[in-house]
C-alpha cells in the first residue's frame, strides 16, 4: 500500500469499510471490535494514526512495533478471536507521521471477540444482542462459502 492509496482511502471518511483510530500512544483496544465486524461484514481498511474526521495524527514512532506485536499476538489468541484470523499489518509513513493500515478481507465464518459477535454498519461496530442477529450472521456467512455449493 502507497501513501498515495493511504490519502485516498482517508479522503472517503470512515463508512462500512472504512474505520480510522487515533492511537497515538497506545493500541486503541476496539480496533479489534472493527476487526471483528469487519470480518463479519464485507470487509475493509483500518488506520491507526488519523482521526474520526480523517486528520492524520500519526502514531508514536517508538510505539509502532510494540502495537504492531500486539495485533499480531491478539489476532492469534484463541481465547480472544475465534476463529482465529491472520491478518497483515503495515507501517507507513506520510508526510512525517507514522501509520498503521491494515486491509481486512470479508471472512466466510463469523467471528467472536471475547465471545460476542460483532457487525458493522455506517461508520460503527455492533453486538449483536439478540439469537436472530447472530443466527443471521451465521446464515449470511453460510451463503459466502463456496464448499457447500456445487459449480459447473
Amino acid at each position: 500500500m502507497t501513501a498515495e492509496d493511504i490519502k485516498k482511502i482517508i479522503a472517503q471518511g470512515e463508512g462500512v469499510s472504512v474505520e480510522f483510530k487515533e492511537s497515538k500512544e497506545k493500541l486503541a483496544r476496539s480496533v479489534f471490535e472493527s476487526i471483528c465486524a469487519m470480518l463479519n461484514r464485507r470487509g475493509g481498511h483500518i488506520i491507526l494514526g488519523v482521526s474520526d474526521k480523517g486528520r492524520i495524527l500519526g502514531v508514536n514512532p517508538d510505539k509502532v512495533q510494540e502495537m504492531l506485536d500486539t495485533l499480531s499476538r491478539d489476532m492469534n489468541n484463541g481465547e480472544l478471536f475465534m476463529p482465529t484470523y491472520y491478518l497483515d499489518f503495515e507501517h507507513i509513513e506520510i508526510d512525517g507521521k507514522h501509520l498503521i493500515y491494515c486491509y481486512v478481507p470479508m471472512s466466510n465464518q463469523a467471528h467472536s471477540l471475547k465471545g460476542v459477535y460483532y457487525d458493522r454498519n455506517q461508520d460503527g461496530d455492533f453486538i449483536l444482542r439478540n439469537t436472530e442477529l447472530v443466527a443471521n450472521l451465521f446464515i449470511r456467512k453460510g451463503a459466502v462459502k463456496t464448499e457447500d455449493r456445487a459449480f459447473p
